[in-house]
């Protein structure tokens, strides 16, 4: 992939030039060109050094020999490429579909750098921070950010607000969804001066309110976007929104409602003959979630036990199923089960990340009779899931160490946990986001 930067504004190319810049894009020396097109080195070396006229059938020949029509080249060509096409293209990356977005990539890149406009070239540059975290280049993303914040002073309000909405796609990607929000929610604040009705943006803010355990909020971003039903329009996003409407049905006690939405998804995979294994898994998954909620715990782990078959096993998908399959037996005390999901999960973890720090949790949540696992969950655990905004992990500990407490006859600091926990509770259900 092209490494993306700003193109500053220089000089305006010749065609001639304009013409050996694509040549050397598309890794064809002089020789090569003469070869594919039957002009002769003298010519082409005259075209690109603006030593005479170039006749237009030389634009289609040389288009021809180096495969790329949609490229302006001429002055007026240039002038004719229109931002409509970075939008198009950026629309694509957000509503899923990769593949045409990341065939389009190169050419589009090409037609940017040879546009020589500096705002179409910051924005896409904006574009490919998302673009990078979704097809999971995350390096790359970061780079552009370092670059682009010594631009930011030089900002169009279209080119902070995507800005925002990226820098806060780096962070959910990286699943602090807290901070996620913060920024998602700068960019709606000057969207919403522009009437902006971005449906990825109000997904993604819902996504991250899931998954913090803020059910009410993600379900008014959800439901802003019109989707509530079944959507075979736009099967991708519309399934998408589906699967994040169940879990939060579930956690307000909206069982049917939650897996009607699931069992429309899972039909539609089904009828369609999907081999779309993650998809698949992702759907037993939130089965195991929905039934787990609604306190059906042999029907969550059967899910959770389904779901693991469709997941790579060093993939992030699979590391999330086994954590909340770890929680769900710490809960009905099948200890012994606990420590085969964290053996398995610790060997293929990656330190400093939340799946990590979910695993250390439950491994301390066994040992709490060790005052240093105490310790652990209290000032290690409980704080690093406010960061994530996982503040729903943060009540389970605080329950840990509260029933250890009555455990061990210390009933004071058993009811102080316990008001913690219902404390962080009151405020998911309200809504309120000081946590």
């Amino acid at each position: 992939m092209r490494a993306t930067k700003v193109v500053r504004v220089r000089e305006k190319m010749t065609i001639g030039e304009k013409m050996a810049a694509i040549r050397k894009a598309v890794g064809m020396t002089q020789d090569d060109l003469s070869a594919a097109t039957g002009y002769s080195n003298s010519s082409i070396g005259n075209y690109e050094n603006a030593r005479g006229n170039i006749p237009a059938y030389a634009f289609i020949v040389f288009r021809n020999a180096t495969d790329t029509h949609d490229i302006p080249l001429t002055d007026d060509e240039i002038a004719a490429f229109k931002k409509e096409q970075l939008d198009a293209w950026n629309y694509m990356v957000n509503f899923g579909d990769i593949a045409k977005a990341t065939e389009m990539q190169p050419k589009l890149a090409r037609c940017i750098e040879l546009s020589y406009d500096l705002d179409l070239q910051v924005l896409y540059d904006i574009y490919c921070i998302n673009y990078n975290c979704v097809i999971k280049e995350k390096k790359e993303a970061l780079k552009l950010v370092g670059y682009l914040n010594e631009l930011e002073p030089q900002f169009t309000d279209e080119h902070r607000y995507w800005h925002y909405r990226y820098l806060g796609a780096i962070e959910h990607w990286s699943w602090r969804y807290k901070a996620a929000v913060a920024l998602y929610m700068k960019a709606e604040e000057i969207g919403n001066r522009y009437n902006l009705n971005d449906k990825a943006l109000y997904y993604n803010i819902g996504s991250c309110f899931t998954y913090m355990g803020y059910p009410y909020r993600a379900i008014v971003y959800l439901e802003k976007i019109q989707i509530k039903k079944f959507d075979a329009s736009n099967i991708t996003f519309g399934l998408a929104i589906q699967r994040l409407l169940a879990i939060n049905y579930a956690k307000l006690g909206r069982v049917d409602e939650a897996l009607e939405l699931l069992e429309g998804y899972h039909r539609y995979l089904i009828d369609e003959k999907k081999d779309d294994n993650f998809r698949l898994g992702r759907v037993y998954h939130h089965y195991g979630s929905v039934y787990q909620e609604s306190g059906d715990y042999m029907k969550a782990l059967e899910n959770f036990n389904m779901a693991s078959k469709y997941f790579d096993i060093k993939s992030e998908e699979h590391l999330e199923n086994l954590c909340s399959k770890a929680l769900l037996l710490r809960i009905i005390n099948k200890n012994d089960d606990v420590v085969a999901c964290l053996n398995e999960g610790l060997s293929i973890v990656t330190e400093g990340t939340l799946w990590s720090e979910w695993l250390h949790a439950l491994k301390h949540s066994l040992t709490l009779d060790r005052k240093g696992s105490a310790d652990y969950l209290e000032y290690t655990s409980i704080p690093r899931f406010h960061d994530y905004g996982k503040h729903a992990l943060a009540i389970e500990c605080y329950e840990w160490l509260s029933s250890n407490c009555i455990k061990n006859g210390t009933y004071k600091p058993a009811g102080e946990y316990s008001r913690k926990a219902t404390e962080i509770y009151k405020q998911l259900i309200k809504g309120d986001l000081s946590l």
